[in-house]
């Protein structure tokens, strides 16, 4: 009725049609059916399939088991539980200034699908200091004469850096933060993080660039507490590197994931 009142099918009958034996498949109306008072005219059903012909091989057809139109029966399946993927981890030590950097680097080596590049691997160091991310990623390259020293993402030479705080019950928002052979840097909200947060975060980043024989280097200097993070030891960050090699046409990721920023399947690093 509320249907109805809107305008909306006002020509039209809920009721029972009335067949003669649903249950059995025989779905003509009975002569009391409502669809009468509609005008619906009945269907000829006894004059629809298969006929008696000299041409057909038997007659009359009898029809396999399951053949009619038979209730669904819905069944509870229990599926196994899938185990939430095992991601990478790396230690990120705590160094005492700017410019440390102990333990091993971390290699950035894989394509965006985790296959390892069959090129010259990049490779990556990640220290703190409680208050900033430090981190040092080198690219090598054939021909740094050739590197495309610009500042659009994509078509230039450069790294970016993601990374979420895991110390909630939920992931914090994943920024994004580029930075360019050329020594341009910028922070971008395309992982999800809002933009003035984003935009704040670019403000106060520091980085850096520099070209040597045969590679290049950038190294960013994050204030932790720019992205709302506040570091207690043993913090857990959701985190990923990528990297832009024009030379080879190449995109390489620390944790192949896609996107570099979908870090729900990318790594983790821990403070110490």
């Amino acid at each position: 009725e509320q249907w109805q009142a809107k305008g909306f099918d006002t020509n039209s009958l809920v009721a029972d049609p009335l067949f003669v034996d649903a249950a059995n498949g025989d779905y003509r109306l009975r002569p009391d059916s409502p669809a009468f008072q509609l005008g619906f005219e009945p269907i000829p059903v006894d004059k629809i399939g298969p006929y008696a012909s000299p041409l057909r091989a038997s007659w009359p057809i009898v029809e396999a088991e399951g053949v009619r139109e038979k209730p669904l029966k819905s069944i509870k399946v229990e599926l196994p539980a899938v185990p939430a993927p095992v991601l990478p981890r790396a230690a990120v030590p705590k160094v005492p200034a700017f410019g440390e950097w102990p333990g091993k680097p971390l290699p950035v080596a894989v394509t965006p699908a985790g296959k390892t590049v069959r090129t010259d691997p990049c490779e990556a160091r990640i220290a703190h200091d409680g208050i900033h991310l430090f981190v040092a990623l080198t690219v090598p390259a054939k021909d740094v004469g050739a590197l495309k020293l610009g500042s659009k993402w994509t078509q230039d030479d450069a790294g970016e850096v993601c990374f979420r705080d895991l110390s909630g019950t939920q992931p914090g928002p994943t920024f994004v933060v580029h930075g360019f052979a050329s020594g341009s840097h910028e922070s971008v909200a395309e992982a999800g993080a809002p933009a003035a947060a984003a935009k704040a975060l670019g403000e106060a980043v520091r980085f850096t660039a520099s070209v040597g024989e045969g590679s290049w280097t950038g190294i960013w200097t994050i204030p932790l507490a720019a992205a709302g993070i506040q570091y207690k030891p043993g913090l857990e960050l959701g985190f990923n590197l990528g990297v832009r090699r024009t030379e080879t046409d190449e995109w390489i990721q620390w944790v192949g994931s896609g996107a570099t920023h979908s870090l729900g399947r990318a790594g983790i690093v821990r403070l110490e």
